[in-house]
């Protein structure tokens, strides 16, 4: 019996080291896929030739983090955060930023700190997809949401005010 209790604490260590092994090699393998501007305020992605800003609308680049609250924006109100080179991103761009971390939100924090877990708005929002939903992307966990309801009604959390994220191309 005590043999089997030390070979349980082995096996537990190895499985502990293992893990941690794999955890560092993803994050690794995902932290290659971005790197930052000159300024450190935006983020150049290499898997989608994007480049995103490092905060969401109403946090600022300051001291190695976003500070300050971001904004929550209603539909009407987002268009005009249109202004070159930024714009909304489609549903699918943002969609490429959600990570597997094990934790929320769901997106590399390294480059994507302070990230609300939330709703964020994508320029696909004025168009409905298969289903008929908004095409919002939430960061409040890695679960794909969709036609979220509210208080039991049909009204579309999407509908809602949101967060906004802008991004550009790398041209």
């Amino acid at each position: 019996m005590n043999t089997l209790k030390r070979d349980d604490g082995r096996l537990h260590r190895a499985l502990l080291i293992a893990l941690t092994a794999c955890i560092s090699i993803s994050a690794s393998a995902q932290n290659a896929r971005y790197s930052l501007t000159d300024d450190e305020t935006a983020v150049k992605d290499s898997k989608t030739s994007l480049i995103w800003k490092r905060c969401e609308e109403g946090k600022t680049w300051s001291n190695g983090g976003c500070r300050g609250l971001g904004i929550k924006y209603n539909w009407s109100d987002v268009e005009k955060l249109n202004a070159a080179p930024w714009r909304l991103p489609t549903a699918e761009e943002l969609r490429s930023l959600k990570e597997d971390t094990g934790v929320a939100p769901p997106i590399n924090r390294e480059y994507f700190p302070n990230t609300d877990r939330a709703w964020f708005w994508t320029s696909s929002a004025g168009e409905r997809d298969a289903l008929g939903c908004i095409q919002n992307v939430y960061f409040g966990d890695n679960i794909e949401r969709r036609c979220p309801l509210i208080r039991g009604n049909r009204e579309q959390l999407a509908l809602r005010p949101a967060f906004v994220r802008l991004v550009r191309s790398a041209n």
